[in-house]
């Protein structure tokens, strides 16, 4: 008669079945212990509770020195009852800087009036549409070269000025 092999794996044998017991040993012992009731649950907590003692005001106080009468019987506190909230602190507000002065308004800005292009400022040709800094100080620079403007077709010959800005200053500025 031959032997049957001997196998040293743990999972056949005795060693599986101790192992199976001690699982399900500890498997009850926290099934036991989740289902007690000698621990307190959140839920219990909030039950079992005591509620807090409502806040006494002088208006349901019938003085405000107690005595024999009036006595509570137990004190819970001591100190001065609180009847009314303190006032909230009022914000302290920086004094306001005076205000500046508006800058005048171009002429462009008054309804009707054109801007004379051969004396206007560098601050008047910028307040024209699609004429920034860069060109309106070309435009002074090429009228300080060239002198005066005469006719709308001068005005070509700036870099940056193309036909349909021409189109679109033409309603706003004058040449005399």
């Amino acid at each position: 008669m031959s032997q049957p092999p001997v196998v040293e794996d743990w999972t056949y044998g005795p060693a599986r079945w101790i192992g199976v017991g001690l699982v399900v040993a500890l498997s009850a012992v926290g099934l036991s212990w989740s289902l007690s009731s000698s621990r307190a649950t959140p839920a219990a907590a909030s039950i079992s509770t005591p509620k807090p003692e409502p806040v006494k005001t002088a208006a349901t106080r019938p003085s405000a020195a107690p005595t024999a009468a009036n006595a509570d019987p137990k004190p819970t506190r001591s100190g001065p009852i609180v009847t009314e909230l303190p006032a909230a602190p009022t914000p302290v507000v920086a004094p306001a800087a005076p205000a500046e002065k508006p800058p005048a308004a171009p002429a462009a800005a008054l309804p009707g009036a054109k801007i004379n292009v051969n004396t206007a400022s560098r601050a008047e040709l910028e307040s024209l549409p699609g004429v920034g800094p860069k060109l309106a100080q070309r435009i002074l620079d090429d009228r300080a070269k060239n002198g005066a403007y005469k006719s709308l077709e001068d005005l070509d010959r700036v870099s940056g000025i193309g036909t349909k800005t021409l189109e679109r200053l033409a309603p706003l500025i004058t040449f005399e």
